[in-house]
């Protein structure tokens, strides 16, 4: 939990810092359980949080909406 909760917070930083235009194109994508603190930390982001597994239609449809972001 803290591990990667730290890790989100800290790529989201990251990424803020030295490519904002990118925030709005970032979405997670997870392939197992998550902790309540980082599925709320996402939430607040604003940024997709997908979940495996996931039909490659529904994957498709994500990276879309993150070209067309701006």
């Amino acid at each position: 939990g803290g591990a990667r909760s730290l890790a989100t917070l800290s790529f989201l930083d990251i990424l803020q810092a030295i490519a904002p235009d990118l925030v709005p194109r970032t979405a997670f994508i997870t392939g197992g359980v998550i902790s309540a603190t980082v599925q709320e930390q996402v939430i607040r982001s604003g940024r997709p949080l997908a979940y495996k597994p996931f039909q490659a239609s529904q994957l498709l449809a994500l990276v879309e909406s993150l070209a067309l972001a701006s």
